[in-house]
């Protein structure tokens, strides 16, 4: 199995680990020829999602959930208190506000 180099800025646990994982893998491979690079993809996804490291794309579900969440209940406390906060910034219109930066950041950071 080939492997191509990995040109990033990993960190020195990274690379060991990446390192370690190719090893792995040929070591596998030799003791059972027939494994193919379906099952190795197969066996890395299974591993990823048995990490205790939480993806990105969960990171932002989870996020965008809990924003969701957060715009229901100050929907809720707008509309029974309309006239919460007589002369302050009202609080719907800031949350909407908020909630739309939090979006753009979510955006900008997965376009990384």
């Amino acid at each position: 199995m080939f492997v191509p180099p990995v040109k990033s800025q990993a960190s020195p646990t990274a690379l060991e680990l990446g390192q370690r994982i190719i090893n792995t893998i040929q070591e596998f491979q030799a003791g059972h020829p027939g494994t193919s690079a379906t099952d190795i993809q197969s066996a890395l996804r299974i591993a990823e999602t048995n990490t205790a490291a939480v993806s990105r794309r969960k990171i932002i579900k989870i996020l965008l959930l809990g924003l969701f969440v957060f715009g229901m209940f100050v929907a809720l406390f707008y509309r029974r208190n309309p006239d919460f906060a007589d002369g302050a910034v009202p609080l719907f219109p800031a949350a909407i506000a908020v909630l739309v930066l939090v979006i753009l950041g979510v955006v900008v950071f997965t376009r990384r």
